[in-house]
């Protein structure tokens, strides 16, 4: 995967940016799908017929892994990837179908009912694969009875905006939709159904990614529902009452056999970026995945973690960390969380401090840009004037002024997604300073 970043100044920014290409290249949806389904491939083609159906920006990926591996005819095959990604279909009996993202649109909804449509009439002896990976929650979408996919998107839009974490996010939208927390289960039945699943979100909660598709969910609570629907309420009233409305129709708990696999994560990456930095003869400390939390906080955290570390130490060392922080969209410009935290963060070093810090979206999307992310280091803003990079995070415009100085990373879509990876180098305060 080649990721482009301008003219950077610093070898270990340089050094950065390559070990995260080697980790896209590595970590593959193709060879991921391969390895889960090598061991079971006898018990696949024993079934009657078997239909493949998937969602998110990693399904292509996923199903030529799939074809490397299964290799009778399929009885259906069809898959919902985003309106913007490029894809060479080789396979004659796929089709591919588009969706909006982030947002669910009219495009999502209809290329949705095919998907429904290609599984209509299966039958006990019948397998369904189905492929979920990040972007599932935008791409696959049928509203609840009385709820419009405008009304839908603009609540998630909303949310989304106003900085919620993924959990309340997801929970929104399966009060708002037939086809999450378990919804598609029951369009399933009475066939058998077996999800291969790449994970985007923190902690790896299935119910989570994609909203839970195939993820048999109660729902919430009486009091988180009550907080989740006020939420949705304050965006669109119209929307809170068409989703009141539904949940009180009965959903059938007819559902299918079913099993769910993970089978590549953001651990993975943080793992695999890992040995590729220990490459360089210098240490590489794993500082988790599930990282989350505001950019404004999360930087300061990542900073005091890192002196800490140095503190008791005394030698500089490469670190990865992955997972998913949030930010308010509160102006027009351009960027993303990514770009944000890396900012936020190089705005925290102290006068000295020696700190590489990178922040990237393994999709190769960072919000609303066409950058994956930035990397930051020590003298990174010194030509800027005093009070620039405050004023582009004001505007939410950071991705314009990181751009200008040969910061952000560009890779493209990546056609994988398993959230977002930082990593840096860490030596404390130069004597020199």
């Amino acid at each position: 995967m080649k990721i482009t970043a301008g003219n950077l100044s610093d070898g270990r920014a340089v050094t950065l940016v390559n070990a995260l290409s080697a980790t896209l290249d590595k970590l593959t949806p193709e060879q991921a799908v391969a390895r889960a389904l090598e061991p079971i491939k006898d018990e696949v083609s024993s079934y009657s017929r078997i239909f493949v159906i998937g969602f998110g920006k990693a399904s292509f990926g996923m199903y030529r892994g799939l074809r490397r591996v299964v290799d009778r005819s399929l009885a259906a095959s069809a898959i919902i990837v985003p309106e913007y990604q490029h894809i060479e279909n080789p396979f004659a009996e796929l089709t591919v179908l588009r969706g909006t993202h982030p947002f669910p649109g009219e495009s999502t909804q209809k290329s949705s009912q095919q998907i429904i449509d290609r599984i209509r009439g299966v039958r006990r002896d019948d397998l369904v694969i189905v492929l979920i990976s990040g972007g599932s929650s935008s791409l696959f979408e049928i509203p609840v009875e009385g709820l419009s996919m405008d009304h839908l998107s603009s609540v998630t839009k909303c949310l989304m905006e106003s900085g919620e974490n993924i959990s309340t996010l997801n929970s929104a939208r399966k009060l708002m939709s037939r086809v999450k927390g378990g919804g598609l289960l029951g369009m399933i039945s009475p066939a058998r159904s077996l999800s291969l699943i790449i994970s985007d979100v923190p902690g790896d909660d299935l119910s989570l990614v994609g909203s839970g598709p195939t993820v048999r969910d109660s729902g919430p609570d009486k009091k988180e529902k009550e907080r989740i629907l006020d939420l949705i309420g304050r965006c669109d009233p119209t929307a809170r009452e068409a989703v009141e409305k539904a949940a009180t129709a009965k959903r059938s708990e007819i559902s299918p056999a079913a099993t769910n696999m993970l089978i590549l994560r953001n651990q993975d990456f943080v793992e695999e970026m890992c040995a590729e930095l220990l490459k360089t003869g210098e240490k590489a400390v794993s500082m988790g995945s599930g990282i989350t939390g505001d950019v404004e906080e999360l930087s300061g955290r990542i900073l005091k973690t890192l002196r800490e570390r140095y503190s008791r130490e005394k030698i500089g060392f490469w670190f990865v960390m992955g997972g998913e922080s949030t930010s308010k969209v509160v102006g027009q410009g351009r960027g993303g969380r990514n770009q944000e935290l890396a900012a936020r963060l190089a705005l925290k070093m102290l006068p000295g401090e020696d700190c590489v810090f990178m922040s990237a979206g393994t999709d190769g999307i960072d919000g609303n840009s066409d950058a994956m992310g930035a990397v930051v280091y020590p003298g990174v803003f010194r030509n800027l004037k005093p009070g620039d990079v405050e004023s582009s995070l004001k505007r939410s415009d950071i991705g314009t002024l990181l751009g200008n100085i040969s910061s952000t990373l560009f890779s493209g879509p990546t056609g994988n997604n398993v959230s977002d990876i930082m990593a840096g180098f860490y030596c404390g305060i130069r004597k020199d300073s």
